[in-house]
């Protein structure tokens, strides 16, 4: 045995003769839970005052503070949309909160944020609490030290100014909404408790270690922090409960715990016959009761749901789901709305998972960074498998490899229990000349992270060249790629030459069509749709889009190898500086417009392909303009052969690209309106729409 082996054993022989000297202590003065409350999360959304300020300090901000505001709030909530000059820099956010002298001797008091763009600073009562450098992950402080019985003062600057240490470093592919634009929480927990400063995770975290029909064995990792300046006795128990509120399977431990730092202590949990989570078949979920007991009282947290699932890749074949072929297509989605920036409410958000259900996605990309917990919860509860994404996007200044590493390491410490999320992206079109430059030797390494932290899950890294053997491509488990033939370049059906490119090039490569699509102005159209028009220039008619996304899809499907494909985007969304399309700051690759009032026609195109909610669409009904006397009709139906008249008389329709897709012959329209209807059956019920055309002399 050489020095270093005789070393370690010495220190742990130590450990353990010490950790056994305690426990017989404390087991010996068995404890009593004192009659102290539980955690309590404290919402502190309302009443703060808020200035735009450059200032470093609170005392020099004070005077800027103008404004009474709840949050999220965003001070770029309408000018970075407006496609003209825009705030960046500081803004200052104040508001004071009560603490008792009691609370603050039997509890830990914490400050959680779930979104400050981008640079957060924060200030107790004028004294320096913590930095948190990142727009769109949480960051919790322990805010006891700095906190007063009575009335605290609690100051954020925020920042918005794209720098290059900080992902992602330039407004040029999405805005930097600037501002508190997430909700704060003030946590109280015991002081001995599960850990809320483990990266702001829940502090919680589930590995399935097997799921199978049979049984479901969980190891369930927890972050027990003692807070008191003695050692203490600390019995865990955790509870695995069913939908019905019964408990299915439990376990528990006791542990003497060290004063100060987070020690991971973990159970296993054994379910026979689980009921498996099955996306959007059958999205299951359990959920996970977690107490945490000692002397000074009890922690206890009722975590997110959980599923019981299994991921899988069968090269060449495509994506599984508990060892069952599930085929992954649906959008890309951004969080901004109009009007509110990124300043969402969870209303809001949710509205956004729901049509995301209800066009029949069975995955959606959340690019190009950490989104809202009530997403993530919300796709859980109905079963759509997530690719989440950090953001390490667009441009890399040599300056960000630390903050990329933390801010991937929290968008998967903080979304580790969520069961719908299947990859962790890390980049997104961010390119190296050699495999051994910056760029790929980050993605490799921020790779190599997402298997160390969850090792059940892929990695994943997206490019925008759509080249296999690019020196940015290969070292994640999954590698996305960005195409938009028939928009940027090329033809439309360039897009299947490229996956005949992808097998003879690399056929080993396991990648996703991460991007495809075209944009859209709903107040264009064109009588005749153009093959191609400048995807830099002023006129995008909405006829164009859906041409290209029906002969995408029509291509995409006949691939299953590809193991999933996203279209970009499900919503129209702010780019700062960008004036296209007749429309100023607005990327309008979206299905649905920026305020999500108006469903372009593409989306019912993937509608009538994708889900089971009945369709029947009238396509071109804001083309309402003419100059010809002779027009074909278009119409998506998922429910059979519809019925079309056209001013009263009956007008027939044959199929056009699929099933899915009904084209009429040519009809004769007259001077003035003209109404075009349809009709079609479906479950004892009739369908109906209806548009109006009208030719101009």
């Amino acid at each position: 045995m050489n020095f270093r082996s005789m070393q370690r054993q010495f220190v742990a022989t130590r450990f353990a003769f010490v950790t056994l000297l305690a426990s017989q202590f404390l087991l010996s003065h068995a404890f009593v839970a004192q009659d102290i409350q539980n955690r309590v999360v404290k919402n502190l959304d309302a009443n703060w005052k808020f200035g735009l300020s450059n200032a470093q300090i609170p005392a020099l901000a004070r005077a800027s503070l103008n404004q009474i505001i709840s949050v999220p709030y965003t001070w770029n909530s309408q000018d970075i949309q407006s496609g003209g000059k825009y705030k960046t820099g500081g803004g200052w956010y104040e508001k004071t909160v009560e603490v008792t002298s009691e609370e603050l001797g039997s509890r830990e008091v914490f400050l959680r944020f779930l979104g400050v763009c981008s640079v957060a600073k924060v200030y107790v009562n004028d004294r320096f609490l913590g930095q948190h450098k990142g727009g769109f992950s949480a960051f919790c402080f322990d805010a006891t030290p700095l906190l007063k019985p009575g009335v605290n003062t609690i100051d954020v600057r925020a920042d918005n100014t794209p720098r290059p240490d900080v992902i992602p470093i330039n407004m040029n592919l999405f805005a930097l909404f600037g501002g508190i634009y997430r909700n704060v929480q003030l946590i109280e927990t015991p002081k001995v408790c599960v850990s809320p400063i483990d990266w702001a995770s829940p502090g919680v975290f589930v590995d399935e270690k097997s799921v199978t029909q049979k049984q479901a064995t969980l190891r369930v990792r927890v972050d027990e922090q003692n807070f008191t300046p003695q050692f203490e006795l600390a019995s865990l128990v955790v509870q695995v409960l069913d939908a019905k509120g019964q408990v299915v399977a439990s376990n528990s431990r006791h542990d003497v715990l060290f004063s100060g730092p987070i020690l991971q202590k973990s159970v296993d949990i054994r379910i026979l016959n689980p009921h498996l989570w099955m996306g959007r078949i059958d999205p299951y979920l359990y959920r996970l009761h977690v107490s945490l007991s000692s002397k000074a009282g009890t922690d206890t947290v009722l975590h997110q749901r959980i599923g019981l699932r299994h991921f899988s890749i069968e090269p060449g074949k495509g994506f599984y789901l508990n060892g069952k072929p599930y085929r992954l297509y649906g959008v890309c989605r951004h969080q901004d709305f109009d009007h509110e920036g990124n300043a969402m409410t969870d209303a809001q958000q949710i509205n956004d998972a729901k049509m995301i259900f209800d066009i029949g996605a069975t995955a959606v990309r959340l690019a190009h960074y950490q989104q809202a917990q009530v997403i993530y919860r919300a796709f859980d509860k109905l079963g759509v498998v997530v690719w989440a994404e950090s953001p390490f996007v667009n441009a890399s200044s040599g300056k960000e490899e630390q903050n990329a590493l933390q801010q991937y390491k929290e968008l998967i410490l903080q979304n580790f229990n969520h069961p719908c999320i299947a990859f962790w992206g890390s980049s997104n079109e961010v390119y190296g000349r050699t495999a051994q430059s910056y760029v790929p030797t980050l993605i490799r390494e921020l790779a190599l992270e997402a298997k160390e932290l969850d090792p059940s899950r892929f990695s994943a890294a997206t490019s925008g060249a759509g080249n296999p053997t690019g020196p940015e491509v290969g070292y994640a488990d999954v590698q996305g790629m960005n195409r938009y033939y028939g928009w940027y370049y090329g033809h439309v059906f360039d897009l299947q030459k490229w996956f005949q490119h992808m097998h003879q090039q690399r056929p080993g490569l396991v990648f996703a069509l991460t991007e495809y699509g075209a944009e859209a102005n709903i107040k264009q159209q064109a009588e005749v749709t153009p093959h191609k028009v400048n995807a830099e220039g002023a006129f995008f008619p909405e006829g164009l889009q859906t041409l290209i996304h029906e002969k995408s899809w029509m291509i995409i499907k006949k691939h299953p190898e590809c193991v999933a494909s996203f279209v970009w985007n499900m919503f129209d969304f702010t780019v700062p500086g960008w004036d296209r399309g007749g429309m100023n700051a607005r990327n309008m690759k979206g299905l649905v417009t920026y305020d999500r009032k108006t469903k372009k026609d593409a989306f019912y195109w993937y509608q009538a392909n994708w889900s089971s909610i009945p369709v029947l669409h009238l396509v071109g009904r804001r083309a309402n303009q003419r100059t010809h006397n002779q027009a074909s009709v278009e119409l998506f139906s998922n429910v059979g052969k519809p019925r079309l008249v056209v001013n009263g008389a009956a007008i027939s329709l044959h199929k056009g690209i699929n099933q899915f897709d009904w084209v009429s012959s040519p009809v004769q329209l007259r001077q003035g309106k003209n109404l075009i209807t349809t009709q079609a059956k479906h479950g004892g019920k009739i369908l109906k729409d209806q548009m109006w055309s009208a030719p101009v002399n």
